[in-house]
């Protein structure tokens, strides 16, 4: 990236600290100060990658070099990056919180797809159309040909889950989150899911441990807060959806959500595992 650029993250940093790189909304109105809006192209890949849960993901990391591998395939999944620009990406975060000068070798995409990607474009069309049990079939054949295929453990834990099959859906979610530590989707997903078992602590730590990687991602405290709500805490349960209401002001479920919370309050009522009981 642009050396003024990197400089200038350098500056934020050091006078605003890391956490303003770590929230979407914050880091966005930040960066449009200190930028004066030049540096656009560079600004929004810097907000792109913190809305995927780099910047966290690199702050804690052991084991940096791995860490930044796993976050550069990760922008290429979620956003399209060119292998390249992924990886110049996560060296800036890299060089900026941590002071880490070493260059990544991004991997290179390999254009011609082997039959585990055919397999895995397969089971994610069954997936789009509902079609879980032959979903589920192809998620089989493309794990049973590599058990370190990430993306299938996920896709195939989406389908259980759909299949009200909870527990093989967090097994799956298990091994994914086993095989990849930063993968925020899959915390989010077993959330849900541990929630659907009535398992909130469980669910409420998958909640925590996704907004710890996207503190700006509206949904996991949309969950969490109705988690909160299911067991009987309103006042946690409010404070998250006004959280989701500070990242999408007209976000038209949790405005509504928040005065169900708020009249219920009013009128002495709680929730105890999912059913309303006068207090």
């Amino acid at each position: 990236m642009d050396k003024e650029f990197i400089d200038i993250l350098k500056k934020l940093v050091k006078e605003r600290g890391k956490d303003a790189l770590a929230n979407y909304s914050r880091c966005k109105n930040i960066l449009r100060d200190y930028t004066q809006n030049e540096f656009k192209i560079e600004t929004r890949f810097i907000l792109l990658a913190v809305e995927a849960g780099a910047v966290n993901a690199i702050e804690k990391a052991a084991d940096l070099a791995d860490c930044k591998k796993v976050q550069i395939r990760e922008l290429q999944k979620e956003h399209g990056f060119a292998p390249e620009i992924a990886a110049d990406i996560v060296d800036t975060l890299a060089l900026v919180l941590r002071n880490d000068k070493t260059v990544t070798k991004p991997e290179m995409p390999n254009y011609g797809k082997n039959i585990a990607d055919e397999l895995y474009d397969s089971g994610y069309a069954y997936l789009e159309k509902c079609n879980y049990e032959l979903a589920i079939k192809d998620f089989d054949e493309v794990i049973n040909l590599d058990e370190s295929y990430v993306e299938a453990y996920k896709k195939r834990g989406i389908a259980y889950f759909e299949k009200g099959c909870f527990d093989q859906a967090i097994e799956d979610f298990d091994k994914a989150i086993q095989l990849n530590p930063c993968s925020s989707d899959a915390y989010f997903n077993r959330g849900v899911a541990y929630v659907r078992k009535d398992c909130y602590d469980e669910a409420i730590a998958d909640f925590d441990k996704e907004i710890s990687f996207r503190p700006g991602k509206a949904d996991s405290y949309l969950m969490r807060g109705r988690t909160y709500a299911r067991k009987g805490d309103f006042k946690k349960a409010i404070e998250d959806i006004k959280i989701v209401l500070q990242i999408i002001p007209n976000h038209a479920e949790a405005q509504k959500f928040l005065s169900a919370l708020s009249e219920a309050q009013k009128a002495g009522l709680s929730i105890h595992n999912g059913k309303v009981v006068k207090v």
